[in-house]
């Protein structure tokens, strides 16, 4: 997906080279759009370390290029 359609206010399922499968709402795009901002509202967003792997609710930023995003519809789970 182009980092021109993605609204911020929506969910997207994030498949992501580094950190995995989960959906996000998208709170903030860099204005080079290259990061992406939002919370995690659905599924683990994996890290190599344990502990910095983030969960329902937490912030996380992610790079746009790192992966590809798909528009949800609030019922749609991860």
């Amino acid at each position: 997906m182009s980092n021109e359609t993605i609204i911020v206010g929506n969910q997207y399922k994030v498949v992501h080279d580094r950190k995995g499968t989960f959906g996000m709402l998208v709170t903030n795009i860099s204005q080079g759009g290259e990061w992406i901002h939002g919370v995690v509202k659905g599924g683990v967003a994996r890290a190599t370390l344990p502990y910095k792997e983030k969960f329902e609710g937490d912030k996380i930023t992610i790079r746009a290029s790192f992966c590809s995003l798909t528009p949800l519809e609030e019922k749609e789970a991860i």
